[in-house]
């Protein structure tokens, strides 16, 4: 079943991901899939792609977080990242870090340079089921089961 869509602006492609575990990454120029990503069986449940259109995140029902070169469909490294579900992630706007986000009701900032865990933020009663970050500033909102909250991630 497919679960969610990405859509690659610099190259046209379109990324798309699902409770099957696999990623596949389409031309729009071409019917069949360009290329696809065996994500090791677990269902997806959240993608995105980093602001510089070069690296794929992935977050699984086990709390895994991949990292893909969507070039070359080769995985980057791979971190538990929570204890439950990952239900959203995102890169800050410059795409030097990661924010996941889980039913084990944490949000958490990651540094990519190393796979380090930067902030692990609580306030969530609930599940945590998205994520969007200002496009300008470091401000995150995420909702939940239990409503919206803004953090300041500086």
């Amino acid at each position: 079943m497919l679960y969610l869509l990405l859509y690659r602006q610099i190259q046209r492609v379109l990324v798309s991901g699902g409770l099957d575990g696999i990623i596949r990454v389409w031309d729009l120029q071409q019917q069949p899939p360009q290329k696809t990503i065996v994500a090791y069986g677990n269902a997806i449940y959240t993608m995105a792609i980093a602001p510089d259109g070069k690296t794929l995140a992935s977050g699984d029902s086990q709390g895994v977080i991949r990292l893909w070169d969507l070039d070359s469909g080769k995985l980057i490294s791979e971190f538990t990242a929570h204890e439950d579900t990952v239900t959203s992630i995102a890169f800050t706007p410059r795409g030097g870090n990661l924010v996941t986000v889980s039913r084990d009701r944490k949000i958490k900032l990651w540094n990519l340079q190393d796979v380090k865990l930067v902030h692990s933020l609580e306030g969530h009663e609930n599940w945590v089921n998205q994520i969007t970050i200002h496009p300008n500033r470091i401000i995150l909102a995420s909702g939940g089961r239990d409503g919206i909250k803004l953090w300041n991630l500086a």
